[in-house]
């Protein structure tokens, strides 16, 4: 397989609060940053949903050698909404880290 790394950007508040209203996802960490900081959080959190569909649409291009369709995506950890985002390919599993390198999720493609 050939290397794959591309940064995409960030997943903004605007874009975490859009996707939330079309999922229907009402939890005010995903929405509200004052109430993500009294969980604990540095501000707005983008739902793990989210970080899927980007691995999902991404997998097309990165996984395309014996990719079936058939995936496994594990979340490591929360992503704080506006983190630039670096999308990197090892073997058979497609990474979503930010921009500091910490791995958030992993999708595995299943041949």
């Amino acid at each position: 397989m050939t290397a794959y790394r591309e940064s995409i950007g960030s997943i903004t508040d605007v874009a975490v609060r859009r996707f939330c209203e079309v999922m229907g996802d009402t939890n005010p960490i995903h929405r509200d940053p004052d109430v993500a900081r009294q969980a604990g959080f540095p501000g707005v959190v983008v739902p793990g949903a989210l970080s899927g569909c980007v691995l999902l649409v991404a997998s097309r291009e990165a996984l395309h050698e014996g990719h079936t369709g058939s995936v496994n995506i594990r979340f490591k950890r929360w992503l704080q909404a506006g983190a630039d985002v670096v999308l990197e390919r090892v073997d058979d599993r497609l990474l979503l880290r930010d921009s500091d390198d910490v791995v958030h999720a992993i999708l595995r493609a299943k041949h």
